[in-house]
């Protein structure tokens, strides 16, 4: 029996863009790479890792509206100066 570990309801759709999100602090954007979506979520890279559980607001550049998601999962990828992490997010339509 092949079972899948994948918890993911929607497809996922890859799409490469830059992101800003913030945790709350109007004042303080981070900068991040959107890997992929979902009808219910994303997935983005960044330099900043991020609580599961964690409220955030997000938008595309170049894209007026501001979604708010909360952070699913966060995987740090890399090492030293290359060190990022991978972040989850399941945001509210």
């Amino acid at each position: 029996m092949n079972e899948s570990k994948e918890k993911r309801h929607e497809e996922r759709n890859e799409f490469d863009t830059q992101v800003v999100f913030t945790d709350g602090a109007a004042d303080h954007y981070h900068d991040a790479m959107m890997c992929n979506f979902s009808e219910d979520g994303m997935c983005f890279e960044s330099d900043t890792p991020m609580e599961p559980g964690t409220e955030v607001f997000i938008k595309t550049v170049n894209f007026p509206s501001t979604n708010k998601c909360t952070v699913a999962w966060c995987h740090k990828i890399g090492s030293g100066d290359d060190e990022k992490y991978d972040i989850g997010l399941k945001c509210e339509i």
